[in-house]
């Protein structure tokens, strides 16, 4: 289930950003969570850290979908809180 594409994202204020993060499965949003607040991270720290500290089995299948969600990028060896999502949290503080 996608929830919104990236294109949209960028047109999104931050209502939007609280009701998507709400429709996340706990999986999901522990993935989110860990970004939003480590805002990028090498592909294999984070997936280490992920099975390690919060115990989830599939990191990278957790991950892919969030980046399908346009909620997290990937970079070269890192992957990153989405830019768009990045200024949506600015705005909210």
């Amino acid at each position: 289930m996608q929830i919104f594409n990236t294109i949209s994202v960028k047109n999104m204020d931050s209502n939007p950003l609280s009701k998507i993060i709400e429709e996340l499965d706990p999986q999901e949003r522990i993935v989110f969570e860990y970004f939003k607040k480590n805002i990028s991270v090498g592909e294999i720290l984070a997936v280490k850290e992920l099975r390690l500290l919060y115990k989830l089995e599939d990191p990278l299948k957790i991950i892919d979908s969030l980046i399908r969600k346009g909620l997290l990028e990937k970079g070269v060896g890192c992957i990153n809180l989405a830019s768009s999502v990045r200024e949506m949290l600015k705005r909210r503080i």
